[in-house]
């Protein structure tokens, strides 16, 4: 299947899910300090029966990949 997701902010939270799986493979924690937001950490589920069979390195990548895209659209909503 191709790369789909489902992502979400809620409560401090960015959750990145497999569309197709339902299943949220990324949960990253982004806090606020004055003007400026900062991840403070980010956990990757690597349960087996849950995470595919995606590597560690497409998971880095993947998520790369959507920081990238949400700093982009950052930059054209607020500049």
């Amino acid at each position: 299947m191709d790369d789909k997701w489902f992502i979400y902010f809620e409560s401090g939270h960015l959750y990145c899910h497999r569309s197709w799986m339902g299943i949220c493979i990324f949960d990253v924690q982004i806090e606020t300090i004055g003007n400026e937001s900062i991840t403070t950490q980010v956990l990757a589920n690597n349960h087996e029966f849950q995470k595919s069979s995606i590597s560690l390195d497409r998971h880095n990548y993947i998520l790369n990949f959507i920081f990238n895209l949400m700093c982009e659209e950052a930059k054209v909503l607020y500049s």
